[in-house]
């Protein structure tokens, strides 16, 4: 659930009236023809002629504070740093949002800082994943360019620490509880088959989890994040919570490949695991890999939902379709699990 909180901080300046004047091709230093404003769960993105600036809305969830400008501008350059790993070039740094002596809102100037926004370099539609995907222009040697880009970001990453089974199951529960009522219980009956084989192998696969797998890692790996060039860049990693991004590499892989199984490019996936496997030097388990599409593709269908326990909903029509979408992949995923004949998960391993 989400809260938002007014910017008495920014001198009573309301979200509304930025998003207004960023709108306005001349509240820019450099010149833009037009300004696209696009609404997204977190944030407003400004889109001008050659850059991209992000305003963080007001929101407390459990994971993060953007209710002040400290805390926003804390984020603003958390996720600059953290997203300099992968694409160096891309954010370019945190700049002011200024009000002007005339009363108007500027990102150039003087006047008083009444917010922060990152400032990206715009990148070409073309080269997104996502895009690629629909158009089916996504070659083999793409993904395996791909895999071998995020071989080497993964690999250099000191490992954290073994993945918990504690947290993997509270994923599942949290997801099998939200899921289970959402909609009228529409969902109930696939959740609590999928959410059983999961906690299954959970339990009673000897190589899951495994020790030290898991590293500071991007945290969000769909398609529209991916921009293949060259050069590739991956952009938008979890920024505001170290908990969430912290990931076993085959979660990221598996994560990834079942977004573009969503779009239609189920290939995708085994290529890219197979790619990964020659670069890195480890060919992630079968049983492994499947394990956590389920898992992904279950989180993707809770967060689906719980947009419809927001105030005001946007899309409302959006949200159920997109859980159904996500639970047949994680049923789809969770079907090629397999426990030892006649095994069970314990009572303490599911609800």
């Amino acid at each position: 659930m989400m809260a938002s909180a007014g910017d008495m901080d920014t001198g009573s300046v309301l979200l509304a009236e930025k998003v207004t004047a960023l709108s306005d091709p001349a509240a820019y230093p450099e010149f833009t023809a037009a300004v696209t404003a696009v609404e997204t769960h977190f944030s407003w993105v400004f889109l001008t002629d050659g850059f991209a600036y992000k305003l963080k809305k007001p929101l407390r969830t459990e994971d993060m504070d953007f209710t002040s400008l400290a805390g926003r501008t804390r984020n603003c350059e958390r996720e600059v740093y953290l997203n300099r790993r992968l694409a160096p070039d891309v954010y370019l740094g945190v700049v002011d949002l200024m009000a002007t002596e005339d009363g108007r809102l500027r990102l150039f100037g003087s006047g008083r800082v009444v917010d922060r926004l990152v400032r990206m370099r715009r990148l070409a539609e073309d080269d997104c994943l996502e895009i690629r995907l629909k158009r089916g222009l996504v070659a083999s040697e793409d993904v395996a360019r791909l895999a071998r880009g995020l071989a080497g970001f993964l690999t250099s990453q000191p490992p954290l620490g073994p993945v918990s089974p504690v947290g993997l199951r509270h994923e599942i529960n949290t997801s099998l509880l939200d899921l289970a009522v959402a909609c009228d219980g529409c969902f109930e009956q696939a959740v609590r088959r999928v959410t059983a084989r999961l906690l299954a192998f959970l339990e009673y696969r000897s190589d899951m989890p495994g020790r030290d797998r898991l590293v500071d890692g991007h945290g969000d790996l769909r398609p529209e994040h991916v921009f293949l060039g060259p050069p590739l860049r991956i952009i938008d990693c979890l920024e505001f919570s170290d908990a969430l991004r912290r990931r076993d590499p085959v979660d990221e892989l598996a994560a990834l490949g079942m977004e573009c199984e969503r779009l239609g490019g189920a290939w995708i996936g085994p290529v890219l695991l197979e790619a990964y496997g020659k670069a890195a030097g480890v060919f992630p388990p079968a049983g492994l890999c499947a394990f956590y599409r389920g898992l992904r593709a279950l989180v993707r269908a809770r967060i689906a939902v719980r947009h419809l326990m927001e105030e005001p909903i946007r899309a409302p029509e959006r949200w159920p379709r997109q859980a159904a979408e996500y639970l047949r992949l994680a049923d789809r995923a969770a079907a090629e699990l397999t426990v030892p004949s006649g095994r069970r998960p314990s009572s303490s391993a599911a609800l």
